[in-house]
């Protein structure tokens, strides 16, 4: 079984092929010295033998793992992978952390008080040391209003349930919910609770309304409502939670109602009203207000404001008084700020970090300057908010700086704050080469809005979204790697001549191996005619995994979720269903041709259905898939060939040239 650290270690390799990383640099990524980290490693490869996978090193790069056999790996990594999710067998603790971690989670998902004899035995400490961990958590938890109470040998927490909640989004989510992603992880800590229906039921009733929430709005209201879910399982539900007179009539009030209706109709649970008031303030003082709405007190911070601009814009030199993009973004952030610091709410900002260490000049300018707003003075704002506003200022000053165009989408998941950045960023490093055409969360990419596009530059990893059209992943902040990645596509989309483009092809071994480890005959189904929902089991079906009834409808399940952000339908002859997370041990393609066309959606009728199910590990071999379905769209002379022809045999004959020319 592998350890936490190595656990960590695997998982950094495995997002990051193809690279040495030096003992120095997994040092810093552990937090541990340079010896450490090499025991660490040492210890990884010992693990990983006959696992499919090996960890070699090279003098003057590094370590990099070389994986041989890549079922096999998936097959130990899934494995080793779900026993991190069932969490410590209690004799397994690495670290202090691990013991403090164990025993919140005992805490705050546990009903009643524990025995502190019990505890101790649980995780093979002494007296004094357990004392000492209490210690420490007494100390985490008095920042939030809760209070750590033995009493009588035994141990709990006391405190309001609107404090409990905010500490554990804060301390079990907060990390993990930076990094979710398309398709949100399943938590062993609220098991049973379906994120995939939370997720559908939330999405659609703020469409319907028009609300326009960013993704991490969106992930960490997912979260919220799954909590309270866990809570109320629990017996724990708010009480006594008035909702602000300004908002008992409101738009935000009407979507809560409507999403905790639904909500305890799926699952069966009667909510206390004061939970929708809860949700109601979370979409309040979450989202960007409307710019062009007037607000009691507006005036007086628009004065306000300009007054604290006016003084960074001597403090920076730029004239950012005049900046109306800026002025309407701070009035927009500030109102639903000013909600939060007066109900006692917070906000995770997970781009703090990188902006305490690239911009800290920024921030303190940022600090100084709105630290004087009156509206601000009785109001203790952390960082998280600073840094929400520092971004803002950010997007300003790059403004400063850029000139012009190009063709492509931003997707960006984090706010308005810093979607304008990496856009004035974008617009400033590639002038004369890229067009922004818009900037939206990847919930909004629709096929519609795909038309045109060239190609999408995204601040969040949609490896597990498929699109047709090509996706570079960056940072926010945009690396001068991420540059150099930009700068290296733009090249090869325009290259001069087909002379200099065929030198690029990957030869005819390699296509004919990617599409030999993607397709199977197996997995190829021809049908005269067939509904939706049929097509889309039998495809399924047919895949390696052999998944049982429950296992093909949690698959089915994925796929709706994924659909329910944006088509999968392209042009008018091909759908490329997906699940919105991955769930086979391999890479894989399952394809159908349905000779009198299928309704995939409504309105839209294909007649090639090409199921794409990425693997739970790495996906070499996908990246050539999507260009390759975009250029068999294109070229009607092949859809009629597959048509007229509908075998394995000719399916290979067509992939092969339109992968090579993914070179």
């Amino acid at each position: 079984m592998l350890s936490r650290k190595e656990i960590f270690l695997l998982d950094h390799f495995t997002e990051n092929p193809n690279h040495y990383y030096s003992s120095q640099d997994l040092s810093l990524l552990l937090g541990v010295s340079d010896r450490t980290a090499r025991k660490y490693l040492q210890s990884l490869a010992g693990s990983l033998e006959h696992s499919g996978a090996r960890l070699v090193s090279k003098q003057g790069k590094g370590y990099q793992l070389i994986i041989d056999q890549p079922f096999e790996f998936q097959v130990f990594w899934q494995e080793e992978r779900n026993r991190k999710k069932q969490g410590y067998d209690g004799n397994h603790f690495e670290e202090a952390e691990d013991r403090k971690q164990y025993l919140l989670n005992r805490l705050f998902f546990e009903e009643g008080a524990l025995a502190l004899e019990d505890l101790q035995q649980e995780l093979f400490i002494a007296r004094t040391t357990l004392q000492t961990l209490l210690a420490e958590v007494r100390k985490l938890l008095e920042s939030y209003q809760l209070k750590l109470v033995v009493h009588k040998g035994r141990v709990q927490v006391e405190g309001s349930e609107l404090a409990s909640r905010n500490f554990m989004m804060a301390y079990f989510f907060g990390q993990e919910n930076q990094n979710l992603s398309y398709g949100l992880l399943e938590t062993e800590l609220l098991d049973g609770i379906s994120f995939s229906a939370l997720l559908t039921i939330v999405m659609d009733q703020c469409r319907l309304a028009g609300l326009r929430i960013s993704d991490f709005v969106l992930k960490n209201l997912v979260l919220h409502i799954a909590l309270l879910l866990q809570r109320v399982k629990q017996g724990s539900s708010l009480r006594e939670f008035p909702l602000p007179s300004q908002l008992e009539a409101s738009r935000e009030l009407d979507v809560a109602q409507k999403i905790l209706g639904r909500v305890e109709e799926q699952f069966g649970v009667n909510l206390a009203p004061e939970e929708a008031h809860y949700i109601t303030l979370h979409l309040k003082v979450k989202l960007p207000d409307d710019p062009d709405q007037l607000h009691p007190g507006q005036e007086s911070l628009e004065e306000h404001l300009s007054q604290a601009l006016h003084s960074l814009s001597q403090k920076s030199g730029l004239n950012l008084v005049q900046d109306g993009q800026l002025v309407k973004g701070l009035l927009a952030h500030l109102q639903p700020l000013l909600s939060r610091l007066e109900n006692g709410m917070s906000m995770v900002n997970p781009l703090l970090e990188p902006i305490c260490q690239d911009y800290p000049e920024v921030l303190e300018l940022t600090k100084e300057a709105f630290s004087t707003l009156p509206e601000l003075e009785d109001f203790q704002v952390s960082d998280d908010e600073w840094a929400y506003l520092a971004l803002h200022v950010l997007a300003a000053i790059e403004r400063y700086q850029r000139e012009d165009k190009a063709r492509v989408l931003v997707v960006c998941s984090t706010g308005v704050g810093s979607a304008l950045m990496l856009k004035n960023r974008l617009e400033k490093e590639f002038a004369g080469d890229l067009e922004i055409v818009d900037v939206l969360s990847y919930y909004e990419v629709t096929e519609e809005r795909l038309a045109g596009i060239d190609f999408i530059i995204s601040s969040l990893s949609l490896s597990n979204l498929v699109f047709l059209t090509p996706v570079l992943t960056v940072s926010v902040f945009l690396s001068d790697q991420d540059i150099q990645k930009i700068r290296s596509h733009l090249r090869r989309g325009s290259l001069p001549d087909q002379g200099s483009e065929k030198d690029r092809w990957l030869s005819l071994s390699q296509a004919d191996f990617i599409v030999q480890s993607l397709f199977s005959p197996e997995r190829f189904l021809v049908f005269d005619s067939a509904d939706r929902n049929f097509v889309l089991e039998e495809l399924i079906a047919s895949l390696d995994e052999g998944f049982k009834k429950r296992e093909l409808e949690d698959f089915k399940e994925q796929v709706e979720l994924r659909e329910n952000y944006s088509s999968v339908v392209f042009g008018d002859s091909l759908a490329f269903p997906h699940p919105a997370k991955p769930l086979s041990y391999r890479e894989q393609v399952a394809v159908a041709v349905i000779k009198d066309k299928v309704e995939w959606e409504a309105g839209k009728s294909v007649s090639f259905v090409f199921l794409l199910s990425p693997s739970t590990g790495s996906n070499p071999y996908f990246k050539y898939v999507s260009p390759s379905l975009v250029g068999f769209v294109q070229d009607t002379v092949l859809q009629e060939k597959l048509l007229a022809n509908p075998n394995y045999e000719q399916l290979v004959e067509i992939m092969i040239p339109l992968i090579q020319a993914q070179g």
